[in-house]
Formats: C-alpha cells, structure tokens, sequence
C-alpha cells in the first residue's frame, strides 16, 4: 500500500531559534501587507471624495427633462474654520431646463450655519449653469471656486468665470483673464483649469492652448502656438506668472471622511 506524498516544510531541518525566527519574519511581512492595505484603502476613500467636488460642475436635466438637486462633499479650509458646499438645482418645464448653481460657506462669523454666498441664476440666453470648488488658500481666508455658464440645446461654447471668496469680508473677486488668453491669438483654442492656491495664497492655473478651426473643420490661421503649462495669478498686480515645469499644487482644504449631515 503506497501511502499519499506528503509536502515537506522548508523550515524543516532548521534549529527551533531559526524556525522561530522565521516565523517571525512572516508575522512581520504579513502585518505589513495589512498596513499597506489600510493605507492604500485610506487612500483610496480620499480620492473619491475630492472627485466629488466636481458633481455640481456639469449637472442637466437630461433626455427624460428630469428635474434633481445635486449637493458636492464639504471642503475644510485649513485649521477647520470655516467650511462650504456647493449645490445645483435643475428644473424641467415644457421641454425646458434651467440651473441655478449656490455655494454655501460656514465661517466663523456664521456659527454653526451654513449661509448662501453665491447664487447663479438662470438666463433666457444662458439657462445652463455650474459650480465648482477648487480649494481653500493656505490661510483659509479664500475660496477658490469656478461658475460655468451655457445654453441648453446651443453649439455655442460655455462661459466661464473663476472667482474668489473672502469669508473674512464677504466679499467676491473675479480673476480677469480676458488680457492674457487674448495674447494667445484669435487662432487658439484657450482652456483655463483653476488648481488651487500656492504657498503665499496665489491661485495657480493650468493653461492649455490648441489649434482653432472654423465651421469647416479648417485650421484658423496663423497656426497656434500649441502649449500647457501653469501660471500663478498675482492678485496685486493682477498679472500672470508662468511657473517651473513640474511644479506640485498643494491642497490645502481637506474633505470629512464621513459625509456631513446638513
């Protein structure tokens, strides 16, 4: 009777402070694993959230005209002193849509409540609108947001506007671009994406220029300068500073772990 092959451990033959030691070892690699994973998991739960401010940007009614309300994840500025969240309203009638976009901010000045800053309501040439938030400045005195504005059921192009809030002093500012995208040409296709804020609380955009064409599919002439890179925006000065190539945006605000009940 031949009796079933039986596996032979590699710790066998090994003195028992080796096998212990191995062992060990494993216990060690295998903690490590788990830590790796909370951490990646942790990582991960981040993502989706910051992800989540982008919600309120682009929000219609759709092919069924279905009204809905759309609210983004809460942004914390730094020091947990004030706090803000932006919504989206779209209502449906008679085969028409029209947005209205808010932002709230909770400063110290508010309490507890959460107040309504900013409202974007509908036009009859512009019935679209969105918001986004971007960030909080390092001191936690500005928000750094973005309203886009478009007309349903147009091929015209969506505006946009990118502004800042003072919680201090309740106050707007809107960076003026106009100057600068102009410099670029009428043959160029300019896109603005606002980051963030830097260390001394200077928004910092990312511009991208391409090639324009006509109704046609034609390139505009004379050819763009295609390029990308990022610039900070001096609000002193109210000029554009190209930054160093490989420059990292910090964020400063940060998102509750556990969505905020309001």
């Amino acid at each position: 009777m031949i009796s079933p092959a039986r596996s032979k451990s590699a710790d066998a033959g090994l003195p028992a402070c080796n096998r212990t030691l191995v062992l060990a070892v494993r216990i060690l690699r295998a903690s490590a694993f788990f830590l790796c994973s909370v951490v990646i998991a942790v990582l991960l739960s981040y993502e989706g959230p910051a992800q989540d401010l982008g919600k309120t940007l682009n929000v219609s009614c759709g092919d069924k005209f279905a009204a809905k309300d759309v609210k983004s994840s809460t942004l914390v500025s730094p020091r947990n002193e004030s706090r803000a969240y932006s919504e989206v309203s779209v209502t449906a009638s008679a085969g028409n849509c029209a947005n209205s976009s808010r932002l709230f901010v909770q400063s110290p000045s508010s309490g507890k409540d959460y107040n309504l800053v900013f409202l974007q309501e509908p036009t009859e040439m512009q019935r679209g609108n969105g918001i986004r938030m971007v960030d909080w400045s390092s001191d936690g005195r500005s928000l750094l947001f973005e309203v886009i504005l478009w007309q349903y059921g147009s091929d015209a192009g969506s505006q946009k506007n990118i502004l800042i809030y003072d919680s201090r002093d309740g106050v707007f500012s809107r960076l003026g671009l106009d100057d600068f995208i102009g410099h670029f040409g009428e043959s160029c296709l300019v896109t603005v994406n606002p980051l963030g804020f830097s260390p001394n609380d200077q928004p910092i955009l990312e511009i991208t220029a391409k090639q324009d064409y006509d109704e046609e599919g034609h390139p505009l002439s004379p050819a763009c300068n295609e390029q990308k890179g990022l610039w900070s925006y001096d609000r002193s000065s109210y000029k554009m500073n190209a930054l160093a190539s490989g420059t990292v945006v910090q964020h400063w605000g940060t998102i509750p772990a556990q969505p905020e009940i309001r």
